[in-house]
């Protein structure tokens, strides 16, 4: 988002400080039926763990929310999405079976006929005229196909991150934002930090000046795990099959954008929110150090460090790797002349002339339920949210990144903006046999 409007920061503010657990059950259970005007439905498009755990939030974030259709590429997934929605909502309700069943009674309304499969999933459930918004979870590169749906039937959306995977996606994105914006349509992003109430808290502080002037900061995801191990789908079938691939999106940079632009994302985004812009150039080194085989578990590096230029003598230092046995972290850090602030989704602590903490409480509603109640807020009452442009330049800013680590070279971010035609979709996308990528080399990959 741009900017942050003040009804948000107070709504988020309320929230937190409830317990979520009466929270939830006094939305769910306590209180009145809303009128019927109020009443939303909506649809999910990519059914695997993070889309059922996406539509499991935006069920627990209201209670006259209704999901009416499901979609996914594999009919197996479709299949499957209601059970693991169920199962999902058991950590919204504590397991309460009880209250379980009474949100896939009362609130799931998916009838055999908004059920889609294929490769035109999303095309079918977008074009339902009684639905209000979607929530989309496929893998990243199906990102810009699954907006462009959304935007031209006229639907609200909650997109995750990243929206693309290469400078031609990011470029098609900003243009969908532009068309949502042209029809009030509200999008909002799965970049949750800039929902949490201890970021918001902090921002708001980091703009009164209490740190001073930003002068440095870090970014960390460090992890003790190889995201896409073990194998979906390996038994039966070749590497070199469209099928194995996507089911294994994870493992490869075409599905994917590599770990850097899907899961690093999270935490230059808070950078390039704080900052209040994205960096002009990008340099910095990566690889793979796992041994695990390339044939069959894709082309993805394991390690990256980009140093981010933001330019006026301010630098991000940026790491990210999955690898096992390894120590876990996962933060960030900004430096300003009168202070500095530590940052993670659990604690928060300023250090300087303006000392201030959060801790996560007991009672903390997540930021995962609190980015869904926001938008449906938004549809309600006609204030559009606008998370486009914020998650197209995060998204940006890491594929620069990437790229940066593949070729050994410094990039400037505007050029991958307007002039790489870097393109990683597949010309056909159908099921088939595909070539199995090989593992960039620095020095020798060439960016197009």
């Amino acid at each position: 988002m741009s900017s942050l409007p003040l009804n948000r920061r107070e709504f988020i503010k309320r929230s937190a400080a409830a317990g979520a657990g009466t929270l939830l059950a006094a939305q769910l259970f306590g209180a009145p039926h809303v009128a019927g005007s109020d009443k939303l439905r909506f649809g999910l498009i990519g059914c695997g763990g993070r889309g059922t755990g996406a539509a499991a939030d935006a069920l627990m974030a209201d209670r006259s929310v209704e999901l009416i259709a499901v979609s996914d590429l594999f009919p197996d997934r479709v299949e499957a999405a209601l059970d693991q929605i169920r199962e999902r909502l058991k950590g919204h309700l504590g397991g309460d079976s009880a209250a379980i069943e009474r949100v896939m009674k009362e609130q799931v309304k998916v009838s055999p006929s908004h059920q889609f499969s294929g490769w035109d999933n999303h095309e079918k459930l977008c074009s339902l005229a009684e639905l209000d918004y979607i929530v989309t979870a496929t893998p990243p590169v199906f990102r810009p196909h699954v907006v462009e749906a959304a935007v031209r039937h006229g639907k609200h959306m909650f997109i995750e991150k990243p929206v693309a995977v290469d400078p031609v996606g990011v470029r098609k994105m900003y243009a969908l934002g532009e068309q949502a914006r042209a029809k009030g349509l509200s999008v909002v992003a799965g970049t949750q930090r800039r929902y949490h109430p201890g970021y918001l808290e902090a921002f708001k502080r980091v703009q009164d000046g209490q740190i001073g002037e930003i002068v440095s900061a870090q970014a960390y995801w460090l992890a003790d795990y190889f995201v896409g191990f073990p194998l979906r789908g390996a038994e039966d079938r070749p590497t070199n099959d469209m099928e194995y691939q996507v089911r294994n999106w994870l493992l490869y940079v075409w599905g994917s954008g590599d770990h850097i632009v899907e899961q690093h994302i999270h935490n230059m985004d808070v950078v390039n929110w704080f900052v209040g812009r994205v960096p002009e150039t990008a340099y910095g080194v990566g690889g793979r150090a796992v041994e695990f085989d390339s044939q069959r578990y894709g082309d993805r590096f394991s390690h990256f460090a980009i140093e981010y230029d933001y330019g006026k003598d301010l630098l991000c230092s940026s790491i990210c790797r999955q690898e096992p046995g390894t120590k876990s972290r996962v933060s960030e850090r900004i430096q300003g002349t009168k202070g500095t602030l530590f940052l993670n989704d659990r604690e928060l602590e300023m250090t300087g002339s303006k000392p201030w903490s959060f801790k996560r409480t007991p009672g903390f509603v997540s930021e995962f339920v609190l980015e869904h109640k926001e938008l449906i807020r938004s549809i309600r009452e006609g204030q559009p949210i606008d998370d486009i442009p914020d998650v197209t330049d995060s998204t940006l800013t890491m594929i620069a990144g990437r790229s940066a680590a593949y070729t050994g070279m410094q990039l400037q971010t505007e050029w991958i903006k307007q002039r790489s035609q870097e393109n990683l979709t597949p010309d056909t996308l159908e099921f088939g046999e595909v070539p199995v990528p090989e593992l960039r080399i620095p020095g020798q990959h060439k960016l197009v």
